[in-house]
C-alpha cells in the first residue's frame, strides 16, 4: 500500500453469485508477533487403519474446524487426526491430538 508492504490476512470476501469469482476481499493488517483467533480445518486420516470403521462403524464428526488463538506468523494449515486403531465407541479428545509446535516466545514478564 503506497509502496509499503504490510502483513495481512483475508478477513472477508464477496463472490459473484452467478459466476462464482471474487468481487471484493477485505484484509486485516496484523503486527509482527500478534496473536489472532482463527478457525482451522480438521482432517481425518488413516480411516482404512481403523478397526471400527472396517467393521461398519461410522465416523461421527462433531467439529469440522477448531477455534485456535495462534501467532499470526504460525497459523496451521490444518489439524490432522489419525484414526489408526480407533474402534467403535472410541472418542477423540483435543488432548490426544498433536497440535502444531508453537515457536518460543521472546516476551518477557514484568512485575
Amino acid at each position: 500500500m503506497d509502496g509499503e508492504k504490510h502483513q495481512v490476512i483475508p478477513r472477508d470476501y464477496q463472490l459473484d453469485v452467478v459466476k462464482d469469482f471474487p468481487l471484493h476481499v477485505d484484509f486485516l493488517r496484523i503486527g509482527k508477533g500478534s496473536k489472532i483467533n482463527v478457525q482451522v480445518h480438521v482432517e481425518f486420516i488413516n480411516e482404512e487403519a481403523s478397526p471400527g470403521i472396517k467393521r461398519g462403524g461410522v465416523l461421527n464428526i462433531v467439529h469440522h474446524t477448531l477455534d485456535l488463538t495462534v501467532s499470526a506468523d504460525n497459523i496451521p494449515e490444518k489439524i490432522t487426526v489419525d484414526l489408526t486403531g480407533k474402534d467403535i465407541g472410541d472418542s477423540i479428545h483435543i488432548s490426544s491430538i498433536q497440535l502444531p509446535a508453537v515457536p518460543p516466545t521472546t516476551a518477557t514478564r514484568t512485575t
